[in-house]
């Protein structure tokens, strides 16, 4: 019997989340805990889809007030609201941009669609997806981001370690540096990659790597961050199909 998703705690984790979002006291940090239904986040999960910390600005929290996504991603209706899916991700103080088709949601999509083809859309609904970090920023480079990056490492870390999974697929697997390999594979002691597959074309691409390991009894998948992907979509793709089956 599959385990349901412990609300108390999730609710806990989101009140630590916007804890740490209003130590940078500013519009532009905002805190987005969770991308996928909370009912999806259970102990034991086969899956879990993380990246580094949301990006996005005072425009993009007003676009998710307005849409309701705090509603929506507590809702437990099926199926499961997705951020990668079903919001609308706006530049600058747009509010005009189609649900899912932001770059990052392109490439998003494309990778469920590599590792799980016909059933891409309900694998993806059904994993629990967060970032590392829960607040947002304009980039790593954010210097707020740095007082508060320990706790929300231990924040990220934390709710990995409540929901147990079976499998970690994650991407910004830069080596050194902010980004979720560093920055989570030190904090666990995972260090070595053996069989990196080289992903060519782009310089500053080819210093990362798509990698398929089991490490500490949990199968991971670590990919370049995928905002970098959109013009490489055919090569993730193939590298992605070649790995061993992922159900």
């Amino acid at each position: 019997m599959t385990t349901p998703a412990d609300l108390d705690f999730l609710k806990v984790m989101k009140a630590k989340a916007n804890r740490l979002a209003k130590m940078l006291d500013s519009p532009d940090n905002w805190a987005k805990p969770f991308y996928s239904d909370v009912h999806t986040f259970k102990p034991g999960v086969p899956r879990v889809f993380i990246g580094l910390n949301p990006a996005g600005n005072r425009y993009s929290h007003q676009l998710d007030e307005c849409d309701k996504v705090e509603e929506k991603t507590w809702s437990g209706k099926e199926p499961y609201h997705n951020s990668y899916l079903d919001e609308r991700w706006g530049k600058g103080n747009s509010s005009a941009t189609v649900a899912g088709q932001a770059d990052l949601q392109k490439v998003v999509k494309h990778v469920f669609k590599a590792m799980y083809r016909d059933s891409w859309e309900t694998e993806l609904r059904n994993t629990p997806c967060f970032n590392l970090i829960p607040v947002s920023s304009r980039g790593t480079c954010d210097p707020k981001l740095d007082t508060i990056w320990d706790d929300g490492v231990k924040w990220g870390v934390e709710l990995l370690e409540y929901l147990r999974p079976e499998f970690i697929i994650l991407y910004g697997n830069a080596k050194t540096g902010k980004s979720v390999w560093a920055t989570l594979y030190e904090k666990y002691g995972l260090n070595q990659i053996s069989r990196p597959l080289r992903i060519a074309g782009n310089r500053f691409l080819k210093q990362d790597s798509i990698s398929d390991e089991v490490l500490s009894g949990v199968r991971v998948v670590s990919m370049p961050h995928l905002s970098y992907m959109t013009d490489h979509l055919p090569v993730l793709e193939e590298k992605l199909r070649t790995l061993r089956p992922f159900s």
